[in-house]
């Protein structure tokens, strides 16, 4: 046989099939979170030509995304506010517990604000009637005390002037 015919036959045969190792693969670590304080941080990260980096405020609920194109340059810096998704469910319910919260608070204070009215009420119809059956004093007229409510000021500096 000829070298030929005997490489014909090899490619011509069936190959048994060989189960092939999984690659390795390094599973993924979680990355390190890059921070920086405000925006003029934020601007003055490092980053490499080609990439976007996500950058944390360490001071604010922000974060940035900073990217540089494959020539070095900058392009304008991204800003984004994050908060927490709360799923619906249990928003529906912290809102119905707000309001019913708020109810009760408004009841209470028109309770409140019911009881000091008809406290000044009360305190005003005292002070009424103690201005109107208090009795006035025609004071002494040999009194030394000076009253300029007394109807007898007259007497007292006459009194004074001599004595």
């Amino acid at each position: 046989m000829s070298q030929a015919s005997l490489i014909n036959k090899q490619i011509m045969q069936p190959r048994p099939i060989v189960p092939q190792a999984a690659p390795l693969v390094t599973p993924l670590l979680p990355q390190d979170l890059s921070f920086a304080k405000g925006i003029t941080g934020a601007l003055n990260f490092p980053a490499a030509r080609g990439s976007r980096v996500t950058i944390f405020d360490e001071d604010e609920d922000v974060f940035y995304i900073k990217s540089v194109d494959v020539y070095g340059n900058t392009n304008p810096i991204r800003v984004f506010d994050y908060k927490e998704r709360i799923p619906e469910s249990a928003q529906n319910s912290s809102n119905q517990e707000a309001q019913t919260k708020t109810n009760e608070e408004i009841n209470q204070l028109k309770t409140e604000l019911s009881d000091l009215k008809e406290q000044l009420s009360n305190l005003t119809k005292l002070l009424s009637d103690q201005q109107n059956n208090q009795p006035i004093d025609q004071g002494n007229q040999n009194s030394n005390n000076y009253n300029p409510n007394n109807s007898n000021r007259k007497n007292y500096r006459k009194e004074n002037r001599n004595g």
